[in-house]
């Protein structure tokens, strides 16, 4: 074979060589479900304790955290009426300006 056809399939298979390797390194756009994979998983985690706690699933859990509010002293809770000292002084006088 003649040398220069050597030399010159030799530098087309180097050349071919390199394309294929920063071919591989290029960053590739990844897939529908690498990109969609993160969301479904958090709308299927949040789907599915939304289902729980529809469905009571989750009462156990609520009424030991409730139970734990009440009987903590300083615990604020809504049935329970604040009565402040002189709190008519508090009113407005009918006929006073505003």
């Amino acid at each position: 074979m003649n040398p220069t056809l050597k030399k010159l399939l030799a530098a087309v298979a180097v050349k071919e060589g390199i394309e294929k390797i920063q071919e591989w390194r290029q960053p590739q756009k990844p897939s529908l479900w690498a990109r969609l994979g993160k969301t479904a998983v958090i709308v299927g985690a949040g789907a599915g304790a939304f289902y729980a706690y529809k469905n009571g699933l989750f009462n156990g859990v609520i009424d030991q955290l409730r139970g734990k509010a009440q009987s903590d002293e300083y615990s604020y809770s809504a049935g329970h009426d604040v009565n402040v000292a002189g709190s008519e002084s508090f009113e407005t006088p009918a006929g006073s300006p505003t």
